[in-house]
């Protein structure tokens, strides 16, 4: 079910406009500076507005759009602890089972299973990844590999379902923007918790709690976040959970012990993290998200296939962009074709992008006399968020989708 309701969007569209502020600062701070560090703080900037927009479009199909979030964000935890164990230590159909435990259980909760989740889960993921091993014969190194897949499992499939659990919430008053709000007060908490440890340890930091585990992680960067977290959290409160509903002592007292709680239960998994990191030597767990690790490089299938083969050029650049070009003409004649009516009242949001696009592609011509080539993050995604908008409009099901990927367009183009 797609959710578009005001609060949700006004939430939305209040995360977008701190977003927009604080990259403002970060860039004027940077500015003039050209380091290898300045690039990977800028790298980091770009990856927050990836992942805002990934969190949007999920919190725009309600329960199910957090589900597959999870999801995903599951398999690919689950692939960075893989490579650290080793692929060949794991092996393939160890792999591909691991893999499918997250579908599979976030399929589960989607169809009402909860309650047999919660109890079976841990379970079944200690028996099963051990029995498949035994029964494969990787018996080598086989207690320590195999502790290793169920904590991954238990950590990032597991653990991890307890937010999808908060959208499922009953029994309890629903916040201002509905059970989402108790998701996103989550998610906002623990990323404010990370940047504030990080931001205040750095200038501030000099009593080291964990230094053979996590060399920068100080006691004064941890005192710091609950700080700002529990501010944040008491702040927060009216608008994306309910504490407030029984009486304001009661709330004051539940929204300041989530922030405490929050900042604690985030640090000591940075801990977990930072030992996995530490026994295995590396630094990264994986380069997803630019800055953060990387993710959205693997959206641009074609890029990829030109360098890997050493077949790039400026040419092959003016190409694909002509192909998307066409591709998009395409895609709005059979829109216009098969959903005339509802373009033309949608006839706003669609006319702004196009003329966006036109007023970028007629500056390329004039200033550099060529069509300019669209490869940066931001196109990519605007590229999967109009097919995806397509297809949700040819099939009836909402003019959302349609609608954020023209925003998104328009933003890209200019």
């Amino acid at each position: 079910m797609f959710v578009s309701s005001s609060p949700l969007l006004w939430t939305i569209a209040w995360m977008f406009g701190v977003l927009a502020v604080g990259t403002t600062v970060r860039v004027v701070s940077l500015r003039g500076f050209t380091d290898e560090k300045t690039q990977s703080h800028l790298k980091s900037v770009r990856s927050w507005w990836v992942l805002l927009i990934i969190l949007t479009i999920a919190l725009m199909f309600g329960k199910a759009g957090v589900a597959l979030l999870l999801a995903v964000a599951g398999i690919l935890a689950l692939r960075e602890h893989l490579q650290i164990i080793g692929w060949k230590e794991v092996g393939t159909l160890t792999a591909w089972i691991v893999f499918a435990v997250a579908p599979i259980f976030y399929s589960l909760l989607l169809f009402g299973y909860s309650d047999f989740i919660r109890s079976s889960a841990p379970v079944a993921i200690l028996i099963a990844l051990g029995a498949v091993r035994a029964c494969l014969g990787l018996i080598e190194d086989f207690i320590r590999t195999t502790a290793a897949l169920i904590w991954g499992g238990m950590l990032f499939v597991y653990c991890l379902s307890h937010a999808y659990f908060l959208v499922d919430l009953s029994g309890f008053p629903k916040p201002w923007i509905g059970n989402l709000g108790w998701f996103l007060y989550l998610i906002l908490l623990t990323e404010t918790n990370d940047l504030a440890q990080a931001w205040i340890g750095r200038p501030f930091g000099r009593t080291k709690i964990a230094p053979r585990t996590s060399p920068n992680k100080s006691l004064e960067g941890l005192l710091g976040g609950i700080a700002v977290t529990t501010i944040l959290a008491f702040c927060l409160a009216p608008f994306l959970a309910s504490f407030m509903h029984s009486s304001w002592v009661s709330g004051v007292l539940l929204s300041t012990s989530s922030g405490v709680l929050i900042s604690v239960f985030g640090f000591l998994g940075d801990l977990n993290k930072s030992g996995i990191k530490r026994d295995v030597g590396i630094k990264d767990s994986g380069t997803i998200l630019p800055g953060q690790g990387g993710m959205m490089d693997r959206i641009d299938i074609d890029g990829k296939l030109a360098r890997w083969l050493h077949q790039r050029s400026d040419f092959g650049a003016r190409l694909d962009s002509f192909a998307d070009a066409v591709l998009y003409g395409g895609l709005f004649f059979g829109l216009f074709w098969f959903r005339g009516e509802v373009l033309y009242h949608e006839a706003v949001w669609w006319i702004v992008g196009l003329l966006s696009y036109l007023l970028t592609t007629g500056t390329g011509l004039w200033k550099y006399g060529r069509v300019p080539s669209y490869h940066t993050y931001g196109a990519k995604i605007s590229q999967w968020l109009v097919l995806a908008g397509a297809i949700c409009l040819l099939l009836d099901y909402s003019i959302w989708p349609f609608r954020v990927a023209m925003v998104l367009v328009t933003l890209t183009n200019l």
